[in-house]
């Protein structure tokens, strides 16, 4: 990855929202993300590899969850990347161009964030608008039910609250079902139908971002690691590998990022 001279990430609850006036990212190996992700550029457009053979080059696109990203290119595009809420969206293709002047009047707002000067509230403001932009309607971003999309289910609602506070190490199949009076391979199914995605791979997804918290609140990697349930920093690396597809060391330094909490 090249990375940004500088870039901002607004993250709150299964979402996240980075910044950057430049992002170009080749990784050694693909990765992948669990929820759908939208990618919008106020300036240039973009060059996007994904998928098995997906090349698009574009102001506008959005990504199914768990499609492989193989390289993504942002030279002076002022881009931003939204990861947004799980069952927000139902992606159609793994990858797919979208008409940019969908969401000009988000750009306002984006230029704002990308300064790091958008509060919490015009943060969910956004969210929303982003959303509507692509769907033509505004599901309930923190688990209710809204328009035309089904509410998750509230027993895979309740195991996704655990699983944002468990330890990685303690995040064990069985034991989330029987919370959850369930048998562990009805859970298994149920969760992966709701999610798209297995629970270990949620847990983990959730041990990062856990470890992103603390470390903007000043702990060091060598205590965080402890605290989210990772047996040592290089599996904590590899977590973070897997899911943004860098090195934590390359962008989780005060030079590079700046991180702002939105609960």
């Amino acid at each position: 990855m090249g990375a940004p001279l500088r870039f901002t990430v607004y993250y709150g609850e299964r979402r996240f929202l980075l910044l950057a006036s430049r992002l170009v990212m080749e990784p050694r190996t693909p990765y992948r993300r669990i929820a759908p992700t939208l990618l919008l550029a106020c300036k240039e457009p973009f060059w996007l590899e994904c998928g098995e053979d997906i090349t698009l080059s574009t102001r506008a696109a959005l990504i199914a969850p768990n499609t492989w990203r193989r390289r993504l290119v942002a030279v002076d595009s002022d881009l931003a990347v939204f990861e947004l809420p799980l069952h927000s969206i139902r992606a159609t293709k793994p990858a797919q161009s979208l008409d940019i002047e969908s969401f000009l009047s988000l750009m306002p707002a984006l230029e704002r964030a990308l300064g790091g000067s958008l509060p919490c509230a015009g943060l969910d403001a956004l969210f929303e608008a982003a959303v509507r932009a692509i769907a033509g309607q505004v599901p309930a971003l923190r688990g209710g039910t809204s328009g035309a999309l089904p509410a998750i289910d509230p027993r895979i609602e309740r195991a996704l609250k655990l699983l944002d506070e468990l330890p990685f190490d303690e995040a064990r199949l069985t034991g989330l079902a029987n919370q959850l009076a369930l048998s562990p391979s009805r859970f298994r199914h149920l969760f992966k139908e709701v999610t798209g995605d297995t629970v270990g791979h949620y847990a983990r997804w959730a041990a990062v971002w856990r470890a992103v918290s603390l470390w903007s609140q000043g702990q060091a990697l060598s205590d965080i690691v402890r605290q989210v349930g990772f047996p040592d920093l290089a599996h904590l690396d590899h977590a973070f590998n897997e899911l943004f597809g860098v090195n934590p060391a390359s962008v989780l330094s005060p030079e590079n990022v700046t991180l702002i909490h939105c609960p």
